[in-house]
């Protein structure tokens, strides 16, 4: 009984040493995901702020682009926007041209998914306008229904009624 005892002791042990194994090991890798977890969100706060940079650029000249004037034939209006003033640092001084800030889609996605969710919005909301005619429409189809049902009872109860009155 006693040997038993400490064979099971001895196999807890082992087990123990393999949990606490397992553990560090477990631990080792949490830490390599938080790492990994920080890089991404640093690279995140990096992009966002390359996004909004591209958008204090956009902004302005898609508004001078679509605020111009009907009447201004030659937009006027846009070839007299200084690019560069919105592309200028802090001192007013013109970037690098190695530094330029690029037309790609990580800078213009957000517009384009702002205008395709405008444009969803404005789906959506047609279709539950004609869905609201279609339920109005559906609804005084019933109701004639009924009231052509109704009448046919009272047809039905009149004739009854006239067969009564004959016998």
């Amino acid at each position: 009984m006693l040997k038993e005892l400490k064979e099971t002791e001895q196999e807890m042990l082992q087990m123990n040493a393999q949990l606490e194994e397992e553990i560090e090991v477990v631990k080792e890798d949490c830490n390599d995901l938080k790492a990994d977890y920080r890089d991404i969100c640093e690279e995140n706060k990096q992009i966002r702020e390359y996004i909004e940079d591209m958008h204090s650029f956009l902004i302005p000249y898609f508004n001078n682009i679509v605020g111009a004037d009907d009447n201004d034939e030659d937009n006027e209006g846009v070839k007299d926007m200084e690019i560069d003033k919105n592309n200028a640092d802090e001192d007013n001084e013109e970037k690098d041209d190695d530094v330029d800030l690029e037309f790609d889609e990580v800078t213009l996605g957000p517009f384009l998914i702002e205008l395709f969710r405008q444009q969803q919005q404005q789906q959506q909301q047609q279709e539950v306008e004609q869905e609201e005619q279609g339920d109005e429409q559906d609804q005084q189809e019933e109701e004639k229904q009924e009231e052509s049902e109704n009448q046919q009872e009272q047809q039905g109860e009149q004739e009854k009624q006239r067969d009564q009155i004959r016998q």
